[in-house]
């Protein structure tokens, strides 16, 4: 008795022409799944920190734009819009004030995703103007948003003289 051969697959579906007639709710769930996870940074790398800095700054400058899924469709930007936007200047009179010249601003920003970090660190002080302290208004934009992130330099000054000197020599 011969075996069956198989039936070939079926090729991959190119679209998914039924998704318009899926109920509402669940399109827009899917949607919300689609939506990136990104960081958003509040400052740029400082370039002779960092060797990639050009490489970096590129992908700071992409995560500030919107996502792809604010261009999808209606739906999906409508989706999008609920509860993201671009971060703006804070109108809170108590909201911490800092500047650099290495801060980066108008970020697209989903609260419910999105990781805040801070590039900034001691050196930057020598390098570039800075106006007010960082950690204070990291602290305040980091309770916005999933989780955040920092450089270790803030925490421990790996370039610290002292340190250096007292492990090598």
């Amino acid at each position: 008795m011969a075996t069956p051969t198989p039936a070939p697959a079926p090729a991959p579906a190119e679209e998914f022409t039924l998704f318009p007639q899926l109920p509402l709710d669940l399109r827009r769930t899917i949607w919300q799944q689609c939506w990136p996870r990104r960081v958003m940074e509040l400052d740029a790398t400082h370039p002779v920190e960092v060797e990639t800095y050009s490489e970096l700054f590129r992908t700071s400058l992409l995560n500030m734009r919107p996502p792809v899924i604010t261009r999808v469709c209606r739906e999906s930007r409508d989706v999008a819009f609920e509860n993201t936007g671009v971060v703006k200047d804070d109108n809170d009179l108590n909201a911490p004030r800092w500047s650099s010249r290495t801060a980066l601003w108008h970020h697209w920003f989903n609260p419910a995703t999105d990781i805040v970090h801070l590039n900034w660190g001691p050196p930057y002080n020598a390098d570039f103007d800075n106006t007010g302290n960082p950690i204070p208004f990291f602290l305040w934009e980091a309770a916005k948003g999933k989780a955040a992130s920092l450089t270790a330099d803030l925490l421990y000054p790996f370039h610290d003289f002292f340190f250096f000197f007292f492990f090598f020599f």
